[in-house]
């Protein structure tokens, strides 16, 4: 079972750069940079997310085994990213 340590770079290296591009913000960009998010994109990924929050939530492996199904969900995607990357 992964742990928060192995977890949390992962989020970090898939899901935020996804987050970015979809947004036009630089990951990691500081409050004095020049890409900002605007008050319409903040809301646009509250929106977003709200509606993938709520699809896991409601999903039936989620319901039946909620770790079991974060941890094939974090395998899914590195196996996907690394095929990518090669």
């Amino acid at each position: 079972m992964p742990t928060a340590s192995y977890v949390a770079p992962l989020l970090a290296q898939h899901c935020l750069p996804a987050l970015s591009v979809r947004f036009g913000v630089q990951a990691g960009a500081n409050r004095q940079g020049s890409m900002k998010m605007t008050k319409r994109n903040r809301r646009r990924l509250m929106v977003a997310e709200t509606a993938q929050l709520a699809a896991v939530l409601a999903h039936p492996s989620f319901q039946a085994n909620p770790l079991g199904t974060i941890h094939d969900h974090l395998e899914n995607s590195i196996r996907l990213a690394n095929a990518s990357s090669q």
